[in-house]
This record gives structure tokens, sequence and C-alpha cells, in this order.
């Protein structure tokens, strides 16, 4: 069921979450979709998180990660950890976890995982130079794009 229409992507989740209701669930657990629990559950929405591992935002810096669980402790978001969807249903998410079988009811889903590169290269000739950083590149980090792009810029 990925494609109903009240499964989102964590574009769509920052951009419309004004429309959507007040029973969230976010697959995965990374830095993207950690940040936007955090956001709409000081929005007054009901969050959940499904992170198929046992870290939240694993690729993220240990600073971040802090700031990260600090902004969690005193939010009522629901976590659940080494978990693996299963199948996202009309109005409710299945998922996997230590072998018992789950189901969260939801008004929508935001998908927060499996992050892919945007083809840039229609945009080769919107310039004179054009330099490809950060996603279009090759999905990353920020600190890792503001970096290629502090680079890029210091020597033109």
């Amino acid at each position: 069921g990925i494609h109903q229409k009240h499964i989102h992507n964590y574009i769509q989740g920052y951009r419309d979450n004004q429309k959507m209701g007040d029973k969230i669930v976010i697959i995965g657990g990374g830095s993207i979709g950690v940040e936007l629990a955090v956001e709409l559950s000081e929005k007054g929405k009901t969050v959940s998180i499904i992170e198929k591992s046992d870290e939240l935002a694993a690729a993220s810096n240990l600073l971040y990660k802090a700031g990260l669980k600090e902004a969690l402790k005193d939010l009522p978001i629901q976590l659940f950890m080494n978990a693996d969807v299963t199948c996202i249903h009309e109005n409710n998410v299945e998922f996997m976890q230590n072998d018992e079988l789950h189901q969260i009811p939801f008004d929508d889903v935001i998908i927060a995982c499996g992050t892919r590169s945007v083809d840039a290269f229609d945009y080769m000739d919107a310039a004179e130079e054009v330099y490809m950083i950060g996603d279009c590149k090759k999905p990353g980090k920020v600190l890792e794009a503001t970096q290629e792009a502090y680079f890029i810029a210091s020597n033109l």
C-alpha cells in the first residue's frame, strides 16, 4: 500500500503536514525522520517512529544525536526500534518487532528512508557553470554538501 493517498514522502511531510491528520506514523528513524517527528509532535500531532535498527539517526555525528535525544526527551513520541514494516493498510501500519506482529493506527504515514539522488542533468543548461553537490550528486549529509559547496565557491 505505498501508493495510497495518505502516504507521503518526507518532503511532503515537511511541506504539507498542516493538511495531515493528528496520528502520524513515520517509517525511518534517521535524522530526517526524527527531526520531522519532533516538529510534528511540537505541533500537537501524535507521532510514532518505526526504525529498522537499534539506533536513531545512526549516521549522524555525536553532537547532533545528543541534540535529537534532548529534543525527544520531553515529547510523547512513540519509538519502535528493531522493527520491520510488513504492510501499510488503509488505516494502520503492520510491522514485526521481537518476532511479534504489531499494528499502529494512523491518519497519515511519512516515508523517511531510502533516499536517492535527484537527476540534476536537466539543470545543466541553467547557467554558464553548474556544479552538482549534495543529494543531486549522491544522498549524504548536510555537512558534506556544505563542505562541497564551500570548496567549489572558494575556487570560483
